[in-house]
């Protein structure tokens, strides 16, 4: 049977060889190295990049089993793999050792694919291997770094972190996670402003960071998940890739609740290296027990004048201009764990004195026992002189301010108010104390921000001065943001000026009022003068021309016809003084009234009615009152005029209406009460619902009356400040006649 194997594996082998697939596969001259192998393992061809790889020659390799590549561990890989391609599958990309000559093993990514005979049968496979050992290599070498990298954050007691430029948290240590109450992956991913009690403040202290670079001393409050609080104090840096790039920041944050894990902190500090000292601006030094420097930074040698190894061992009170001031001070911090804000004055060795304040703890070992002190010196001679500068320039600005009628502010990036001036403490209804510090959203009402807050997002966008005007309460102001930069000329805040223009508005508004009021009365005075010319003229042409058919008749002693010219003239007299009489009544509405008082609707129309009574009974009318009619405020006589015209010009268009009704009543329409006539006569077209409250305006030129009543009844609505309007369909539908007069409260005000 064996011989029958290998008899047919020879016969394969040969086949193989022959096949032109076969001989198209291997590329000899490829970077990879390409080996063919029967099913069985054993090695049919081999290329250059294998014999460079693994160290064989061709000559050594074929014949062999492929095995003699493969590491001792690793011998039942081939099995495998020769089964998935007798099964006609493809191995690709599978990443594995294998070993050279030398038994050296070589991290490889093998893809296998079988080899097929004319008939497609699968009669061996092709092998392609290429060489990852440098990329495994590199990725070890991250990984390790990674390792590393954790075990020098996790090395902290502190809470430390790392965040990205979007203000992510990119990794966290234990520290962070005991002080938030959160695990690391509840951590990683979220805003790291999110867990303080000043979420802005956070922000803008990463902010800053990532502006400036580093940021020393920046407190804060982190709230714990069970609501607990923790006072800290931050130092934080940015990082940098390789080419420089700014990737991130490094923050550490410095628990001062209390002396407790202020000394517990220290006791971590007691293994501080020469990096993390030098890493300060500030002179810092360690002192012992007895009063002699055991170490310093950088910036002590710069305040001193002397090096290191010229400080280490001498006494620290030795470099000052009051030594005993200066024992007293570390034999303070020595005795109560601390002392905060020292001043002192250091003497360099040219002579040269820097005022400094210094900060200092004790240090000590895993039992408790006190090792040392550490100081930190800031330099406060330049702030010294500058504060008193900016003080001295404060009080002016601020007198000067002051004297201004007008509100003066000054608003953070984040609308924070940071300055203000007496008048806007004075025009928000508040102190300048409780002011300060507060957004401008929690000092303006809503309605009010929204405009204000989308100026001042323009002015820091475009970092270009706005001015726009707003009413609050009632009143008008007039506002300029002008952007605040800072010394890199990027937009850090918003000066604001406020004026109170309501007078000037007020006298716009009513300047404005007065002349579209004038103007609607010199269009109305035109079209007036038009009507009167044109209507008056009428008469008088009758009575001209009947004038002359009399002198006619008279002249010729013709006097048949002398009486009917006369009643003719007669009549278009007296159709001139009722034009002239209703003109000049029109003319007294609003010129010449009675106080208004307050009328009840019902009464009057009554009145009304019992005046009109003769004609509504000659003309069959029903009419029908609404009770609960209301108390109106308004000229009595005048409100008559408006029912009584309203009345007559129903029953005048009733048409032939078999059973002629008027119904007068009121309905309430939101806020405003409309009282209405409607009756069930012949209808307006809606074209002519505005054309009939025109002077001298008649739909029917053939009916009673000169046109001037419903012109009479709208301006009398118009004076009393209301408005009148007529509702119909059209011809048959009736007409409604509604207007609106001001209203008599119940307490007697309008």
């Amino acid at each position: 049977m064996a011989d029958d194997r290998h008899s047919r594996e020879d016969r394969a082998s040969g086949g193989i060889l022959a096949d032109r697939a076969f001989l198209a596969s291997i590329v000899d001259y490829s970077d990879d190295a390409i080996i063919g192998m029967t099913l069985s393992g054993d090695i049919l061809s081999w290329n250059a990049a294998a014999e460079k790889m693994y160290g064989f020659s061709a000559e050594e390799a074929i014949g062999q089993s492929i095995q003699i590549v493969v590491p001792p561990d690793r011998q039942d890989e081939i099995p495998r793999i020769v089964e998935r391609i007798k099964r006609g599958e493809t191995v690709e990309h599978y990443e594995t050792k294998r070993m050279d000559k030398c038994g050296e093993q070589i991290y490889v990514s093998v893809t296998v694919s079988s080899i097929k005979n004319p008939s497609g049968e699968i009669v061996g496979a092709s092998t392609v291997a290429r060489d990852i050992s440098d990329r495994k290599r590199a990725e070890e070498a991250l990984q390790s770094a990674s390792v590393y990298n954790r075990s020098l954050i996790e090395a902290s007691l502190d809470p430390s972190v790392t965040i990205s430029a979007e203000g992510k948290i990119t990794d966290v240590n234990r520290g962070t996670e005991r002080v938030t109450g959160l695990s690391r992956n509840e951590l990683i991913g979220t805003d790291f402003a999110d867990y303080f009690t000043d979420p802005e403040k956070a922000r803008a202290g990463y902010q800053q960071v990532f502006r400036d670079g580093l940021v020393k001393d920046y407190e804060l409050e982190i709230r714990h998940r069970d609501g607990r609080l923790t006072p800290v104090m931050y130092n934080a840096s940015v990082y940098r890739d390789e080419s420089g790039e700014i990737i991130g920041l490094f923050a550490a944050a410095r628990d001062i609740s209390d002396r407790k894990r202020v000394e517990e902190k220290l006791q971590w500090a007691s293994a501080y290296n020469r990096s993390l000292i030098e890493a300060s601006l500030d002179p810092l030094v360690t002192i012992s027990a007895e009063g002699k420097i055991t170490d310093v930074n950088t910036g002590t040698e710069r305040v001193t004048g002397r090096s290191r190894s010229e400080l280490i061992g001498t006494d620290f009170a030795d470099y000052f201009t009051d030594p005993s001031r200066a024992r007293e001070g570390y034999q303070q911090a020595f005795r109560d764990g601390s002392v905060r804000d020292y001043e002192l004055e250091i003497r360099h060795k040219n002579g040269d004195l820097t005022q400094v304040t210094y900060n200092a703890s004790v240090y000590s070992d895993e039992s408790g026992n006190i090792l040392g002190l550490f100081a930190a010196a800031r330099d406060i001679s330049a702030r010294k002189k500058a504060e008193a500068a900016l003080a001295k320039r404060n009080r002016d600005i601020e007198a000067i301010l002051n004297a201004s009628t007008d509100s003066v502010f000054l608003l953070s990036g984040d609308r924070s108010l940071i300055a203000l001036n007496e008048a806007t403490a004075i025009r928000l209804g508040r102190t300048s104390a409780d002011l300060l510090g507060k957004s401008l959203s929690d000092i303006l009402p809503q309605d009010a921000f929204e405009p204000s807050g989308a100026k001042f997002d323009e002015v820091i966008r475009t970092g270009s001065a706005v001015r726009f005007e707003d009413e609050r309460d009632g009143r008008f102001y007039y506002t300029s943001f002008y952007p605040v930069l800072d010394l890199n000329g990027r937009v850090a805040g918003v000066a604001g000026f406020d004026r109170d223009i309501t007078e000037a508005k007020q006298a716009e508004i009513e300047r404005e009022r007065l002349i579209t009021e004038l103007e609607a009365k010199n269009a109305e005075l035109e079209r007036f003068t038009y009507s009167v010319s044109h209507d008056l003229r009428s008469p008088l042409i009758t009575i001209r021309t009947f004038l002359g058919f009399v002198a006619e008749q008279i002249a010729c002693g013709n006097t048949e016809n002398l009486k009917a010219d006369l009643d003719r003239i007669d009549k278009a007299a007296e159709k001139m003084g009722q034009l002239l009489g209703e003109i000049l009544e029109l003319s007294r509405v609003g010129r010449i009234f009675t106080p208004p008082s307050e009328v009840p609707t019902g009464e009057l129309i009554n009145e009304v009615l019992e005046l009109l009574s003769g004609r509504i009974a000659q003309h069959g009318v029903e009419v029908e009152i609404a009770p609960d009619l209301p108390v109106l405020y308004v000229d009595r006589p005048r409100l008559s005029e408006v029912f009584q015209n309203l009345i007559e010009n129903s029953m005048k268009f009733m048409g032939d209406q078999l059973h002629p009704k008027i119904e007068i009543g009121a309905r309430k329409d939101g806020d405003e009460t409309i009282v209405f006539v409607r009756d069930n006569g012949i209808g307006i077209e809606p074209l002519y619902h505005d054309k009939i409250f025109g002077l001298f305006n008649k739909l029917e030129a053939g009916t009673e009356g000169t046109g001037i009543g419903l012109a009479l009844v709208k301006r009398i609505v118009e004076v009393h400040g209301g408005r009148i309007w007529v509702e119909s369909a059209g011809f048959g539908s009736g007409t409604v006649f509604c207007f609106t007069l001001p209203c008599a409260a119940p307490d007697g005000s309008r």
